[in-house]
């Protein structure tokens, strides 16, 4: 690479140099410097019929969900994600809601996590019974970031419906 940068520049010295100017920031600039911008999370939300059950699959920014977490819980932090299933829960449990035609509030039952670099999956269910969801509530994040996006993707009895939720606008019905 250096013989690239140099060839590029003209010099090997002011090749070498920047080279090592660029490592240099890379290693010592603040974790501030590579934060993304975009605030936005993934939800496939999908009614399974033979378990009578909404099943969710929600992605998200990882340092957003540890920002979250720390924000909800100040005095239990910082989180390490692999060890917070019990904080994520109760936090999902504030955020993200599924309710009955009757009004009616459904359990949240967490599954579990998968944690990438800098992406979570977290899953989760909400069993119905007999009374069928009508509309499910994404407040994920929103009050951390007032450019807060949730993307609803709900597929129910064959019918795929997507929404974007925001701040102002946090359900999705299910028709």
């Amino acid at each position: 690479m250096m013989t690239l940068v140099s060839h590029l520049i003209g010099s090997q010295r002011t090749a070498s140099f920047l080279c090592g100017l660029i490592l240099f920031l890379a290693l010592w600039s603040p974790p501030q410097a590579f934060a993304h911008d975009f605030h936005a999370t993934l939800a496939e939300v999908q009614y399974n019929p033979q378990t009578r059950s909404l099943e969710v699959s929600l992605r998200l920014f990882t340092d957003d969900l540890e920002k979250a977490l720390d924000t909800m819980y100040p005095s239990q932090g910082p989180f390490r994600l692999n060890e917070a299933d019990v904080y994520l829960s109760a936090y999902l449990k504030e955020h993200f809601q599924a309710y009955t035609s009757g009004k009616q509030l459904l359990e949240l039952q967490y599954v579990g996590q998968e944690v990438a670099v800098d992406v979570t999956w977290l899953y989760f269910e909400f069993p119905c019974g007999d009374q069928p969801p009508t509309r499910v509530v994404n407040s994920v994040l929103t009050e951390l970031y007032d450019d807060q996006k949730n993307l609803v993707n709900l597929t129910y009895q064959g019918n795929k419906q997507s929404y974007v939720l925001t701040k102002g606008e946090t359900v999705a019905s299910l028709r």
